[in-house]
């Protein structure tokens, strides 16, 4: 029989609670997953303003399990409380409650950039989590930290007297999640005692990076094991090119690096379920998908609503890493070829303008949303016939999953999660799952495009292809299994 692992997912955001990206929707999903398995999984996360708006408007009210957890983070005596929540599924949600450093608008940074008392505000969280699980006297065998927000778990655990001599802690590994190796969590070294760190640590063999304090490399160097959000990823991120400065502390720990791709909820996101597009649809009511591409050209105020038009779409974080500045050079060209597009997403303000300029050039092929809306983001997945994903690198990518599971044909770089979900479709054997750019540029971005406009004169090809796309499974069940053999692996290392 297999053992009951006790699994502690730390994360600085969750799906439903909190979310600025992948990493929430990761954490949100992975522990009904990890439930369903046997495990007796736990979240802790900060309590920001967001998760209080989100507990409001749904009419929770979690329990206080302490007002009074002190500790000392370096030289400061620090106070928080803690929140529990538990779900429909009967896992326990915590919340490390410190207005203070949480209550605020967004989560790590505003347009002006990163708050300045981010050392403070997650070297707390991180200490939050240790000193809490002692005073829950809830003994769990693995902590899963993710990125570098969580960092300070495995290294305070393996450089500080204070847990290393405490036997509750002497048992307890860390496994350590790469979701994007591109934010780092950079201090400057005189930030040492702020973030409870020792100067004895501060070497190249520790935290210590070009004379400063890199928290993801504290991750990787201190976790017991590694993991990243897929298997080409994890290969890249070991060269110059994809590594972003950490690519030998990668290949050092190689042995201890392992990729599993992330899940989509197919509960949330299914266009037979959906209560937020405006027809249900599936493979077998494939002709219901139109009802929603219709409808969507209405709403975006399109005067021509045929449906032999095709209808791009596009729904990401507005910043180079995501191919925006490709898709900008080719859009011109993209929209003289008679298609329709559709843009979702929020990120650099040179990008809002230079997509609000379109929109005025363009009013009659061209929408852009210029928000964070996942229910509205649904309604594009349905409607859409093509999907773009133009990414720099990607470590794993959630929109290509969704677009797979809606039938919107993925365009895709070659790179990191997209090569391990995506096949290119082949006209003879009608199989695969969409076209791939053979490089980065925004002439290749085109020429895909066309590929697939190519494609799509024919309907009865087209619907071959958007059918192997619905017909794909990405649920979470099978990634869950692989978090937990690595949970095993860990065990062994005791």
């Amino acid at each position: 029989m297999k053992k009951k692992y006790k699994v502690l997912i730390a994360a600085s955001e969750v799906f439903p609670f909190a979310k600025t990206g992948g990493l929430a929707d990761v954490t949100g999903a992975l522990p009904k997953e990890l439930n369903k398995l046997g495990v007796e999984v736990k979240v802790i996360m900060p309590k920001y303003r967001m998760v209080k708006e989100y507990l409001r408007d749904m009419a929770l009210e979690p329990e206080r399990v302490t007002d009074t957890l002190f500790f000392n983070v370096g030289w400061r005596h620090e106070r928080v409380s803690v929140d529990r929540l538990v779900s429909d599924e009967g896992i326990e949600f915590f919340f490390i409650d410190k207005s203070e450093y949480y209550d605020r608008e967004f989560l790590y940074n505003t347009s002006h950039g990163n708050y300045p008392d981010n050392a403070e505000r997650f070297s707390t969280f991180c200490s939050s989590v240790l000193h809490f699980i002692k005073f829950y006297k809830w003994q769990p065998d693995v902590i899963h930290c993710n990125d570098w927000q969580t960092a300070l778990i495995p290294t305070y655990l393996k450089t500080m007297d204070f847990y290393k001599e405490d036997p509750f802690f002497s048992k307890i590994k860390t496994l350590f999640t790469i979701h994007n190796i591109a934010y780092q969590g950079y201090f400057f070294h005189s930030e040492l005692n702020i973030l409870g760190l020792e100067e004895k640590d501060f070497h190249m063999e520790g935290f210590e990076f070009y004379g400063n304090i890199n928290l993801m490399k504290a991750g990787l160097v201190f976790s017991d094991m590694l993991n990243t959000v897929s298997d080409t990823y994890a290969k890249e991120i070991q060269n110059s090119d994809f590594g972003y400065g950490l690519e030998g502390v990668l290949a050092k720990r190689k042995d201890a690096l392992h990729g599993i791709i992330n899940g989509i909820d197919y509960e949330f996101w299914n266009p037979q379920k959906s209560k937020h597009i405006f027809k249900n649809y599936s493979v077998e009511k494939l002709q219901d998908k139109k009802v929603n591409k219709i409808e969507l050209k209405k709403e975006c105020r399109f005067l021509d609503l045929r449906d032999d038009v095709p209808l791009i779409g596009i729904v990401s974080r507005l910043a180079n890493q995501k191919g925006i500045d490709i898709l900008i050079e080719s859009m011109n060209a993209i929209l003289e070829r008679q298609v329709q597009f559709v843009l979702l997403g929020t990120g650099e303000m040179r990008y809002h303008f230079i997509f609000e300029d379109y929109m005025r050039y363009y009013p009659e092929h061209f929408r852009a949303f210029l928000k964070y809306d996942d229910l509205f983001a649904q309604k594009i997945y349905a409607a859409c016939d093509m999907f773009l994903m133009p990414s720099i690198f990607e470590p794993c990518g959630l929109g290509q999953l969704i677009a797979l599971k809606f039938g919107a044909v993925p365009i895709v770089n070659s790179t990191g999660g997209l090569v391990d979900t995506i096949e290119e479709f082949d006209l003879k054997t009608k199989k695969g799952t969409g076209f791939f750019m053979k490089e980065y540029s925004s002439q290749e971005l085109l020429n895909t495009i066309d590929r697939a406009l190519e494609v799509y004169k024919d309907k009865k090809l087209w619907n071959s292809l958007v059918k192997n796309c619905m017909k794909q499974d990405f649920s979470w069940g099978h990634s869950a299994e692989k978090y937990v053999e690595l949970y095993g692996k860990l065990e062994e290392k005791i």
